[in-house]
This record gives structure tokens, sequence and C-alpha cells, in this order.
């Protein structure tokens, strides 16, 4: 027989169930230091293609000006500065991401954990209901 609380904890399961299913899942199975300094590493990666990119194609742009105006100290210290550019934007994004994911690790185990509940709540709810009909 369906009853009202039956129905409503087995919505409130699939709700549940649906909202983590997206990207949540995969976060749970790992360990928190590993799936953040995973999507961490991910995340330097892509900011440091990104960096290479915008500075080769700024080097390829004014290639010529600089090649005749510059000297070669003052070539070494633009590297220098383009060095040191990269390595606060790679701390920064990188200190960004540690902030995101761990932040998306945490909400990911707190609607595991909801779903988790829903989940026994039903199954105490049919264990019940085996009970009442096995008497």
């Amino acid at each position: 027989m369906i009853s009202e609380e039956k129905i409503q904890i087995m919505t409130q399961a699939a709700l549940a169930e649906e909202r983590d299913r997206k990207d949540k899942r995969p976060a749970v199975n790992f360990f928190p230091e590993d799936y953040v300094g995973f999507q961490v590493v991910k995340g330097v990666i892509g900011v440091t293609l990104v960096y290479v990119f915008f500075v080769v194609c700024w080097g390829l742009y004014t290639a010529d000006t600089w090649m005749v105006s510059y000297t070669i100290p003052q070539l070494i210290n633009l590297a220098q500065r383009l060095i040191l550019l990269y390595v606060l934007i790679a701390v920064l994004s990188a200190i960004i991401l540690i902030l995101v994911y761990s932040l998306r690790y945490y909400q990911a185990r707190t609607m595991i954990k909801e779903e988790e509940y829903h989940l026994r709540r039903l199954n105490k709810f049919y264990e019940n209901e085996d009970r009442k009909h096995g008497d």
C-alpha cells in the first residue's frame, strides 16, 4: 500500500540524489586533500597554458620593437618581470582554486550525507513495512 510518508521520503531521496549527481559524486570519492590538490594542479596548468599563450602572442606582436630598441640586460629584466608576474598569477590562482574546490568538496559531502540520510529513512520505512506485513 502506498502511503504519504513513503512518497515523501522517496521524493526527498530522489531530489537529494539529483542535486548531487552532476559533479558532486566524484568529489567525495577522494580524500579532501587529494580532490582539492588535483583540481588545483589542473587549474594551475590551465593558467600556465593561457599565460604562455598570451606572452607568446604579445612577444610575436612586439618582437620587432624590442629586438631593435632593447639591450640584452633590458631583455633579461623583461624576462624576470614576466616570470615574476607568472609566479604571482599562479600563486593567486592556486589560492583561489584551493578555496573554491574546498568549498565544493564540503558542499558535496554534505549533499551526499543528506542523500544517505533519506535513503536510510526509506530503508527503515521498508523494514517497518516488512515487520507489519510479516506479523
